[in-house]
């Protein structure tokens, strides 16, 4: 029987990891799985998910936020579905909705918050209907600028200086308004 060297055997640990990792895992998930005490997450971080990560083989699923206790490392070939700030770019081209950036990228509604306010807070993902925030549903997102003022009882006022129709201010303000027939 042969034996393996403590470097055939990192090898073997890391490639066992990347296995584990096949789906998105939290510090302390890889800790168990490597049988390592959860109090050592530095010693997990500077024996191998950090290297991992700087060679392109461990992906970190929110890379701007590296200390997030949200943060989860999932291996490089499985990360087809992790959303990185230029795929969900790319994909907002057209507006989506939040549900729909959701779907696209197999994310949770929680999961979508770390993702796309800090896209919009950093005016790259631009919200349709300003005035709604984005915690509506009708919300959605693009990368294209939008040049709708923000609808405040101020500037309806204002606009409304002269008598507008309901389809008007809503092509004004960029609202998605369905008017009921009665």
């Amino acid at each position: 029987m042969q034996t393996k060297s403590k470097t055939d055997d990192n090898l073997t640990r890391e490639e066992a990891l990347l296995g584990f990792c096949a789906i998105p895992r939290t510090r302390g998930e890889i800790a168990d799985f490597l049988q390592i005490s959860r109090n050592c997450y530095q010693w997990i971080a500077d024996k191998y998910t950090t290297p991992l990560v700087a060679c392109g083989k461990l992906k970190m699923t929110l890379p701007n936020q590296e200390m997030s206790k949200n943060q989860r490392f999932v291996a490089a070939t499985a990360a087809g579905s992790i959303p990185t700030d230029e795929a969900i770019l790319e994909f907002c081209a057209e507006p989506k909705s939040r549900a729909e950036i959701n779907e696209h990228f197999g994310l949770s509604s929680w999961d979508s918050w770390t993702h796309i306010p800090p896209l919009v807070d950093r005016g790259r993902l631009h919200l349709t209907i300003p005035s709604i925030g984005s915690s509506s549903r009708r919300q959605k997102y693009t990368t294209r600028e939008i040049d709708a003022p923000m609808l405040t009882a101020e500037t309806l006022k204002a606009f409304c200086a002269i008598p507008r129709s309901r389809a008007e201010i809503a092509e004004h303000f960029n609202l998605e308004i369905q008017f009921a027939r009665r």
